[in-house]
């Protein structure tokens, strides 16, 4: 239902923080193109004064919001293909860490993606009955 409230506000006035929740909204439940407009959108047109909140850790810290839009592009490739597209997901994660090294979200997410990665690889060379 959120999706429908947020869309027309950023019908009315297209706006990168907007663009964000829509993202980040669409990307929730699976709807890949739907994130994919809103993050594009964003990388685009965020300012470099733009900040978002994250609130994972018990201190809240803010990163630009093109990071943030950055590590949302990173889940969206991901979700396209969890198997195949790791590495550049990975890739896209550390490009954003060189803009907000003190972004946790995104070294979270690429430490469990490159567990993953173990495990598949791990799968992979096991021997076949």
């Amino acid at each position: 239902m959120a999706i429908g409230h947020f869309e027309e506000m950023f019908k009315r006035n297209p706006d990168a923080k907007v663009a964000y929740e829509l993202a980040e909204l669409n990307l929730q439940i699976q709807n890949i193109p739907g994130a994919e407009k809103h993050i594009n959108y964003g990388l685009v047109n965020a300012k470099d004064d733009m900040k978002k909140a994250f609130y994972e850790t018990q201190t809240p810290y803010e990163v630009s919001l093109k990071a943030a839009f950055m590590y949302l592009n990173a889940l969206c490739t991901y979700n396209k293909d969890a198997k195949a597209n790791i590495d550049a997901a990975v890739d896209i994660l550390d490009a954003a860490l060189k803009t907000a090294p003190n972004f946790n979200l995104i070294q979270l997410t690429k430490t469990e993606l490159l567990r993953q990665k173990q495990v598949l690889q791990a799968q992979a060379a096991q021997p076949k009955n």
